[in-house]
């Protein structure tokens, strides 16, 4: 096959100019010694050619199908999100980096952290990650730990509301409903008098005898007289009233305890809070 002369003059214009490559299993621009497991390659490095490489920049906001049927893998630039989007099963999406803001967990060394991560210690940073006035701020969640937020109630507001804490001593407010038994072994004595009185009592003689009763002496001197007397005999009871007065005894219960707070925590395992520049 021949071609024509202007088509022949031009490519040797432009070889000595343009390096490139073909070979059985791929093509590269730029250099003349591709990588044996690149497809394509674009310079051996980019200081080399001082160019990139330019894809097709589409707006997937205004059009979200700029393709018809793309292929999966497919690449472009989406001019609406500043990102590289690749297509797959017909949807495209964002090949997005971490946002803005990001906070999460972090079990490495805190003095080492990636690139572009910063503690959460309620500092200010510039994007090289330098502590600074007026820069990105952080929240300060050392020794804290994180609710998650809510449209009502206590956790309806972000950073930097804080509430709780590790350690807390109860109020009497706070104490639950209880009861103290009391138990008090005790005795009441009475004492009383009672007045001068007498008690009667009455006897019979069965004999019947009238006269003189024989004593056991007749002397007049003697005075006493011994009368023999029969049962049965009685006398009448007197009764007395005794009143016990009630009586109020003073009992106090007496504080217990030590008012230690109590720790509020439950099981934890500490981890570092780092945020996405």
């Amino acid at each position: 096959m021949k071609f024509p002369a202007k088509i022949v003059l031009l490519f040797a214009i432009t070889v000595p100019f343009t390096q490139y490559a073909f070979g059985r299993q791929g093509a590269a621009i730029g250099t003349t010694n591709p990588k044996p497991s690149a497809a394509f390659q674009v310079g051996e490095r980019v200081s080399s050619i001082n160019k990139g490489v330019l894809i097709p920049r589409v707006d997937l906001s205004s059009d979200p199908k700029p393709i018809p049927t793309p292929t999966d893998g497919l690449l472009v630039y989406n001019k609406s999100s500043g990102f590289l989007a690749y297509s797959n099963a017909g949807i495209w999406t964002d090949i997005a980096p971490v946002p803005s803001g990001t906070v999460i967990m972090w079990g490495g060394d805190v003095s080492s952290l990636p690139d572009g991560w910063v503690l959460c210690d309620g500092n200010t940073y510039n994007l090289q990650g330098a502590v600074t006035s007026g820069g990105i701020p952080t929240p300060n969640l050392r020794s804290q730990f994180v609710a998650g937020y809510s449209n009502a109630g206590d956790y309806a507001t972000l950073n930097p509301v804080t509430a709780g804490g590790a350690f807390h001593a109860l109020t009497v407010a706070e104490m639950p409903s209880h009861s103290h038994s009391i138990s008090s072994d005790h005795r009441h004595t009475v004492g009383f008098s009672a007045s001068s009185h007498d008690h009667d009592f009455s006897v019979s003689d069965a004999e019947k005898s009238t006269g003189v009763i024989a004593g056991a002496s007749t002397a007049p001197v003697a005075g006493f007289h011994y009368l023999p007397v029969d049962n049965p005999k009685s006398t009448s009871r007197v009764g007395t009233t005794v009143n016990v007065s009630s009586s109020a005894t003073g009992i106090s219960v007496g504080d217990t305890g030590s008012s230690q707070a109590i720790d509020n925590r439950p099981p934890y395992y500490v981890l570092a809070f780092i945020m996405k520049l």
